[in-house]
């Protein structure tokens, strides 16, 4: 989810600085992943905050001991955003093509689960567990206007390689 490492330092009574090289240290053990905001000034989306991710699935759920069915857990959602951005990710680290990845949100709360930037193309992905639509449209503030739908019965065809 979205991370503050301001509000982190608050929370623990730590450093900035601290929280940061916690993360950093996470991050190198492949433990975690950071996606930054989409942002057309660079500058601007460098003090943004950030979504982190884990890699493994499995190990999240040991740290917040819920091993409940899928149907059952009220953070599927969630779990799904962050099983289909990590394999995208993945995906992108054995490919030839390489590409960028981002989430952007507005001020108003708009928000895109997934940018892709390649070529000087964008893509934009929502991930919905349960959906009945193949397309969301967005606002003129968005860096895309048509996002595609990932959810639990048509993932597949998003994640080939």
């Amino acid at each position: 989810s979205e991370v503050s490492f301001n509000e982190i330092s608050k929370n623990f009574g730590l450093s900035q600085k601290t929280v940061e090289r916690y993360i950093e240290i996470l991050e190198k053990a492949f433990i975690i992943f950071r996606l930054q905001p989409f942002a057309d000034n660079k500058r601007l989306g460098l003090r943004r905050t950030r979504k982190v991710f884990f890699w493994d699935l499995g190990l999240r759920n040991s740290l917040i001991n819920s091993f409940e069915s899928i149907d059952l857990r009220p953070d599927k959602g969630g779990l799904f955003e962050n099983y289909v951005i990590s394999e995208f990710l993945k995906l992108n680290f054995n490919s030839a093509i390489k590409k960028n990845y981002f989430f952007w949100r507005s001020y108003s709360g708009e928000e895109i689960d997934l940018i892709e930037e390649v070529d000087g193309k964008i893509n934009g992905y929502e991930m919905k567990w349960k959906s009945g639509t193949d397309n969301l449209f967005k606002s003129e503030d968005a860096p895309v206007s048509v996002v595609n739908v990932i959810d639990s019965l048509n993932v597949g065809n998003f994640l080939k390689t």
